[in-house]
Protein backbone atom coordinates (compact mmCIF):
# COMPACT_ATOMS: atom_id res chain seq x y z
CA UNK A 1 0.00 0.00 0.00
CA UNK A 2 1.13 3.49 -0.86
CA UNK A 3 0.24 7.15 0.62
CA UNK A 4 -0.56 9.32 -2.22
CA UNK A 5 -1.56 12.77 -2.59
CA UNK A 6 -3.34 13.94 -5.64
CA UNK A 7 -3.79 17.79 -6.45
CA UNK A 8 -7.12 19.53 -8.27
CA UNK A 9 -8.43 15.91 -7.09
CA UNK A 10 -11.83 17.55 -7.30
CA UNK A 11 -12.72 16.49 -10.76
CA UNK A 12 -11.00 15.60 -14.21
CA UNK A 13 -7.61 13.81 -13.86
CA UNK A 14 -7.39 14.20 -10.14
CA UNK A 15 -10.58 12.71 -9.51
CA UNK A 16 -10.07 9.38 -11.35
CA UNK A 17 -7.00 8.57 -10.13
CA UNK A 18 -8.28 9.33 -6.48
CA UNK A 19 -10.81 6.65 -7.82
CA UNK A 20 -8.59 4.42 -8.92
CA UNK A 21 -5.64 4.06 -6.12
CA UNK A 22 -8.97 3.75 -3.34
CA UNK A 23 -9.61 0.85 -5.04
CA UNK A 24 -6.33 -0.28 -5.39
CA UNK A 25 -6.41 -0.08 -1.54
CA UNK A 26 -3.80 2.92 -1.51
CA UNK A 27 -4.04 5.55 1.19
CA UNK A 28 -4.94 8.38 -0.58
CA UNK A 29 -4.87 12.35 0.30
CA UNK A 30 -7.03 14.39 -1.92
CA UNK A 31 -6.30 17.97 -2.36
CA UNK A 32 -9.16 20.98 -3.66
CA UNK A 33 -9.32 24.43 -3.10
CA UNK A 34 -13.06 23.81 -1.82
CA UNK A 35 -14.11 20.85 0.16
CA UNK A 36 -17.44 21.87 0.05
CA UNK A 37 -18.32 22.09 -3.36
CA UNK A 38 -16.31 18.72 -3.97
CA UNK A 39 -19.06 16.22 -3.67
CA UNK A 40 -17.55 13.34 -5.86
CA UNK A 41 -14.86 13.73 -3.18
CA UNK A 42 -17.49 13.67 0.14
CA UNK A 43 -19.14 10.57 -1.60
CA UNK A 44 -15.88 8.44 -1.59
CA UNK A 45 -14.98 9.68 1.65
CA UNK A 46 -17.96 7.74 2.91
CA UNK A 47 -17.12 4.66 0.76
CA UNK A 48 -13.31 4.47 2.01
CA UNK A 49 -11.48 4.79 4.74
CA UNK A 50 -8.14 5.64 3.40
CA UNK A 51 -8.97 8.83 1.71
CA UNK A 52 -8.31 12.23 3.43
CA UNK A 53 -9.39 15.44 1.79
CA UNK A 54 -7.21 18.21 2.56
CA UNK A 55 -7.82 21.50 1.74
CA UNK A 56 -5.19 23.15 -0.93
CA UNK A 57 -5.24 26.25 -3.04
CA UNK A 58 -2.06 26.09 -5.37
CA UNK A 59 -1.52 29.46 -5.87
CA UNK A 60 -1.40 31.06 -2.48
CA UNK A 61 2.09 30.03 -0.50
CA UNK A 62 0.53 29.84 3.02
CA UNK A 63 -2.01 27.11 1.93
CA UNK A 64 0.74 25.14 0.35
CA UNK A 65 2.85 25.62 3.91
CA UNK A 66 0.07 25.03 5.86
CA UNK A 67 -0.79 21.19 4.38
CA UNK A 68 3.12 20.77 4.86
CA UNK A 69 2.58 21.49 8.51
CA UNK A 70 -0.43 19.75 8.78
CA UNK A 71 1.32 16.34 7.19
CA UNK A 72 4.18 16.89 9.75
CA UNK A 73 1.30 17.13 12.56
CA UNK A 74 0.01 13.90 11.47
CA UNK A 75 3.46 12.45 10.99
CA UNK A 76 2.17 11.48 7.26
CA UNK A 77 4.36 10.20 4.83
CA UNK A 78 4.16 10.29 0.96
CA UNK A 79 5.22 7.86 -1.76
CA UNK A 80 3.66 9.32 -4.41
CA UNK A 81 3.03 13.26 -4.94
CA UNK A 82 0.76 14.05 -8.41
CA UNK A 83 1.18 17.70 -9.52
CA UNK A 84 -2.25 17.61 -11.64
CA UNK A 85 -3.98 20.83 -10.83
CA UNK A 86 -3.91 23.21 -13.27
CA UNK A 87 -5.80 25.99 -15.42
CA UNK A 88 -5.67 26.64 -18.93
CA UNK A 89 -6.67 30.14 -20.37
CA UNK A 90 -6.90 30.83 -24.02
CA UNK A 91 -6.16 34.10 -25.55
CA UNK A 92 -4.70 34.46 -29.10
CA UNK A 93 -2.12 36.51 -29.93
CA UNK A 94 -2.81 40.72 -29.82
CA UNK A 95 -5.11 39.50 -27.53
CA UNK A 96 -2.65 38.72 -24.42
CA UNK A 97 -2.73 39.80 -20.42
CA UNK A 98 -0.64 40.01 -17.74
CA UNK A 99 -3.25 37.81 -15.91
CA UNK A 100 -3.62 35.45 -18.28
CA UNK A 101 0.62 34.13 -18.14
CA UNK A 102 1.12 34.77 -14.21
CA UNK A 103 -2.21 33.20 -13.34
CA UNK A 104 -0.96 30.21 -16.07
CA UNK A 105 2.78 30.50 -13.98
CA UNK A 106 1.49 30.26 -10.65
CA UNK A 107 -0.77 27.65 -10.93
CA UNK A 108 1.09 25.24 -13.65
CA UNK A 109 4.25 25.78 -12.37
CA UNK A 110 4.81 28.21 -9.16
CA UNK A 111 2.43 25.71 -7.29
CA UNK A 112 4.33 22.36 -8.25
CA UNK A 113 7.68 23.99 -7.53
CA UNK A 114 6.51 25.04 -3.70
CA UNK A 115 4.83 22.42 -2.73
CA UNK A 116 7.96 20.20 -3.72
CA UNK A 117 10.08 21.75 -1.62
CA UNK A 118 7.15 22.33 1.14
CA UNK A 119 6.51 18.52 0.89
CA UNK A 120 10.04 17.08 0.33
CA UNK A 121 10.44 16.19 3.88
CA UNK A 122 7.25 14.00 4.11
CA UNK A 123 8.87 11.62 0.96
CA UNK A 124 9.83 8.49 1.70
CA UNK A 125 13.11 7.12 -0.17
CA UNK A 126 11.98 5.49 -3.34
CA UNK A 127 9.04 8.10 -3.23
CA UNK A 128 7.78 9.78 -7.21
CA UNK A 129 6.85 13.34 -8.17
CA UNK A 130 4.60 13.33 -11.12
CA UNK A 131 4.33 16.79 -12.43
CA UNK A 132 1.16 16.84 -15.22
CA UNK A 133 2.66 18.88 -18.55
CA UNK A 134 1.35 19.24 -22.20
CA UNK A 135 2.35 18.14 -25.87
CA UNK A 136 2.19 21.67 -26.36
CA UNK A 137 5.01 22.41 -23.88
CA UNK A 138 7.57 21.02 -26.71
CA UNK A 139 9.67 23.83 -27.58
CA UNK A 140 10.64 21.09 -30.19
CA UNK A 141 6.95 21.41 -31.85
CA UNK A 142 6.19 24.42 -30.83
CA UNK A 143 4.85 24.86 -34.72
CA UNK A 144 2.37 22.94 -34.32
CA UNK A 145 0.41 24.16 -32.04
CA UNK A 146 0.25 27.65 -32.23
CA UNK A 147 -3.76 27.72 -33.82
CA UNK A 148 -4.99 26.83 -30.56
CA UNK A 149 -4.11 30.10 -28.55
CA UNK A 150 -3.06 28.50 -25.04
CA UNK A 151 0.23 30.01 -25.51
CA UNK A 152 0.12 31.53 -21.81
CA UNK A 153 -0.87 27.78 -20.64
CA UNK A 154 2.14 26.15 -23.88
CA UNK A 155 5.20 28.75 -21.76
CA UNK A 156 3.68 27.80 -18.15
CA UNK A 157 3.95 24.15 -19.18
CA UNK A 158 7.22 24.19 -20.53
CA UNK A 159 8.57 26.06 -17.48
CA UNK A 160 7.03 22.87 -15.65
CA UNK A 161 9.22 20.81 -18.01
CA UNK A 162 12.60 22.57 -16.55
CA UNK A 163 11.46 22.66 -13.32
CA UNK A 164 10.64 18.97 -13.65
CA UNK A 165 14.61 17.94 -15.00
CA UNK A 166 15.87 20.47 -11.81
CA UNK A 167 14.13 18.96 -9.26
CA UNK A 168 15.79 15.33 -10.86
CA UNK A 169 18.82 16.38 -10.51
CA UNK A 170 18.40 17.99 -6.57
CA UNK A 171 16.17 14.91 -5.26
CA UNK A 172 18.50 11.99 -6.89
CA UNK A 173 20.90 12.01 -3.90
CA UNK A 174 17.44 11.36 -1.79
CA UNK A 175 16.31 8.88 -4.46
CA UNK A 176 13.66 10.41 -5.05
CA UNK A 177 12.45 10.84 -8.54
CA UNK A 178 10.14 13.23 -10.66
CA UNK A 179 9.04 12.93 -14.18
CA UNK A 180 6.94 15.34 -16.50
CA UNK A 181 4.01 13.29 -18.13
CA UNK A 182 2.30 14.65 -21.10
CA UNK A 183 -1.50 12.64 -20.25
CA UNK A 184 -2.56 14.10 -23.60
CA UNK A 185 -6.05 15.80 -24.69
CA UNK A 186 -8.72 14.69 -21.95
CA UNK A 187 -12.32 15.32 -21.90
CA UNK A 188 -12.33 17.37 -18.79
CA UNK A 189 -13.78 20.66 -18.19
CA UNK A 190 -10.54 21.93 -19.55
CA UNK A 191 -10.02 19.75 -22.30
CA UNK A 192 -13.56 19.97 -23.71
CA UNK A 193 -16.08 17.35 -24.80
CA UNK A 194 -14.37 17.00 -28.49
CA UNK A 195 -10.97 15.57 -26.43
CA UNK A 196 -9.14 12.07 -27.54
CA UNK A 197 -10.06 10.30 -24.51
CA UNK A 198 -12.02 10.09 -21.72
CA UNK A 199 -11.08 10.30 -18.05
CA UNK A 200 -11.46 6.79 -17.79
CA UNK A 201 -9.32 6.02 -20.85
CA UNK A 202 -6.76 8.19 -19.42
CA UNK A 203 -6.41 6.69 -16.27
CA UNK A 204 -6.23 3.29 -17.07
CA UNK A 205 -2.73 4.08 -18.84
CA UNK A 206 -1.64 6.44 -16.18
CA UNK A 207 -1.90 4.25 -13.13
CA UNK A 208 0.33 1.41 -14.96
CA UNK A 209 2.79 4.18 -16.89
CA UNK A 210 3.38 5.69 -13.39
CA UNK A 211 3.63 2.41 -11.61
CA UNK A 212 6.40 1.04 -14.32
CA UNK A 213 8.29 4.44 -14.20
CA UNK A 214 12.26 3.76 -13.44
CA UNK A 215 14.56 5.74 -11.68
CA UNK A 216 16.88 5.94 -14.80
CA UNK A 217 14.01 7.58 -16.22
CA UNK A 218 13.60 10.33 -13.50
CA UNK A 219 13.57 13.85 -15.49
CA UNK A 220 12.72 12.83 -18.61
CA UNK A 221 9.60 14.16 -21.09
CA UNK A 222 7.20 11.18 -21.49
CA UNK A 223 3.92 10.72 -23.24
CA UNK A 224 0.75 8.80 -21.78
CA UNK A 225 2.36 5.88 -24.12
CA UNK A 226 5.56 5.62 -22.84
CA UNK A 227 7.13 7.60 -25.53
CA UNK A 228 10.13 9.62 -24.78
CA UNK A 229 8.86 13.16 -26.13
CA UNK A 230 11.38 16.37 -27.49
CA UNK A 231 11.91 18.97 -24.91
Amino acid sequence: MANILVTGANRGIGLGLVQRYLKQGHAVIATCRNIDTSPELSKLSLQYSKLRIQLLDVNDESSIIDLGHCLTTLQMTLDMLINNAGISIMEPFEQWSIDAFEQSMRTNCIGPALLVQNLIKQCNTHAKIINFTSGVASMSHASNSLQHSLDAYAVSKTALNMLTIRLASYLAERDISCYALNPGWVQTQMGGPKADDSVEQVVEKLVPLIEGLKREQSGQFINIDGEILAW
